[in-house]
């Protein structure tokens, strides 16, 4: 699944301590919330929440990385693996929390 943006998603996800897949959000679907984000051609995320902004890129065409930033400090990033022909699975983690949250990020 090669992206080239710009391509919008829709990320699905949970958060909590331990998880280990997507599938976990799956068990308990009221917990699973998203969000929608543009993966722009330069490699920039365009969230629609003001001070937020990301970039992203692909090291082969069935992975996803990209990162959050808030006012210029990360304070997420997510590695991810295709799952489909559209969507990408993996964990999103947040700099100095045990939290983490699963998601899918599917392209619209």
């Amino acid at each position: 699944m090669p992206i080239s943006g710009p391509a919008a998603v829709t990320n699905q996800h949970c958060t909590g301590v331990g998880l280990t897949a997507f599938y976990e959000c799956t068990l308990s679907p009221s917990s699973i919330s998203s969000h929608a984000a543009i993966l722009e051609s330069d490699g920039s995320i365009t969230l629609g929440y003001p001070g937020y902004t990301g970039s992203w890129s692909q090291s082969s065409d069935d992975t996803l990385w990209f990162a959050y930033t808030y006012y210029g400090t990360v304070v997420a990033t997510f590695s991810g693996e295709g799952v489909d022909g559209s969507c990408f699975e993996g964990l999103t983690t947040f700099p100095g929390s045990a939290y983490v949250s699963p998601y899918q990020v599917c392209l619209d």
